[in-house]
């Protein structure tokens, strides 16, 4: 697969079952338990970002540190508290 051997890092919202039918379609059946499928998949590509998960960390994180209150919009004041 073209996109395995560029050994890039993917990147996709809300990616699990889409991972999950690359596997079955393009590399072999899927494992019956979990962690072989995430060993496989990490055999093939050396960094999976799921930009659902990492959003919700980041919101987990700010709730935590108590310098943020979820209204659905982030304020230009809450991206001050990381560094890109």
């Amino acid at each position: 697969m073209l996109l395995a051997s560029a050994k890039v890092p993917l990147v996709g919202h809300n990616c699990f079952m889409d991972l999950l039918k690359l596997h079955h379609q393009f590399v072999d059946w899927l494992p019956f338990e979990y962690d072989k499928f995430k060993s496989s998949l990490h055999g093939l590509f050396p960094a999976v970002y799921d930009t659902k998960r990492l959003a919700y960390e980041i919101r987990q994180q700010l709730i935590r540190m108590e310098h943020f209150e979820f209204s659905g919009n982030l304020s230009e004041q809450s991206f001050r508290l990381f560094q890109f």
